[in-house]
């Protein structure tokens, strides 16, 4: 591998704004699991089908694996984006392009750590309500709702770095 300029960049509104929705989307995960957790049964809803049916059941202690994990992305995804010169680009990195790939990659880390929160606090808000009410089950638009709102960012950011070497 070349050796990649290092670019220090500077934190914009946008990437703010993305980092403390995703933190609320978190902070919602463990409260709600929280208030929650006292009125679950003993069993609950572990996993659904392609279709939103729940298709595996287990302890009610599994509700703590999606805010866990979330939580883990969350930091991982933070700690990915302070060296972004490290990452794996389809166009070769030099000082002309740094700044505006890197600021790119950053900011797409952002945006899907923000929808793995949305997404993941949906789940988990559809799981205990569903335990809550007996009427466990995701909705029919979750899974393209799901699909899109990882790879929409993902091929407009690789489209959009691609498209022509720019300048910051």
């Amino acid at each position: 591998m070349d050796k990649r300029p290092i670019v220090v960049l500077k934190k914009n509104t946008t990437d703010k704004i993305l980092t403390v929705l995703a933190l609320a989307m978190i902070s919602f995960m463990w409260i709600y699991s929280i208030l929650y957790y006292p009125l679950l049964p003993d069993t609950i809803v572990t996993h659904f089908d392609f279709n939103g049916k729940p298709n595996d059941y287990g302890s009610k202690n599994t509700i703590w694996i999606l805010p866990g994990i979330t939580t883990i992305l969350m930091i991982l995804f933070k700690i990915l984006g302070k060296r972004p010169d490290r990452f794996n680009y389809i166009v070769n990195i030099d000082e002309s392009n740094a700044a505006f790939q890197y600021k790119s990659a950053v900011r797409m880390l952002n945006l899907l750590a923000l929808n793995i929160s949305f997404l993941f606090s949906y789940i988990l808000y559809k799981l205990i309500n569903g335990c809550l009410t007996q009427h466990s089950e995701l909705d029919i638009w979750f899974i393209p709702i799901l699909l899109i709102s990882v790879l929409t960012p993902t091929f407009y950011f690789v489209y959009s770095t691609t498209k022509k070497k720019r300048k910051v």
